[in-house]
């Protein structure tokens, strides 16, 4: 699952997936000007607990979901 967040000028690019070396891990990654972050869990409880207060902390920051279109992605 992918979504976008924007403040201001700025984009970041959200994602929840499975590694790519073991699927039985999950991903959640943030990408941003300075690079991604990527937070890897073992189960989908840890994983929507991370996620859900990583959300939270990004909309008190200012972020809300991209509503403009996206023309490509670098």
């Amino acid at each position: 699952m992918i979504w976008f967040l924007e403040r201001h000028n700025d984009l970041l690019v959200c994602e929840i997936r499975r590694s790519h070396q073991n699927a039985a891990i999950f991903e959640f990654e943030i990408a941003g000007a300075s690079g991604p972050t990527t937070m890897r869990f073992d189960s989908p409880q840890e994983l929507i607990t991370k996620y859900l207060a990583a959300h939270r902390r990004l909309m008190a920051d200012g972020w809300r979901p991209r509503v403009s279109d996206i023309e490509a992605l670098e």
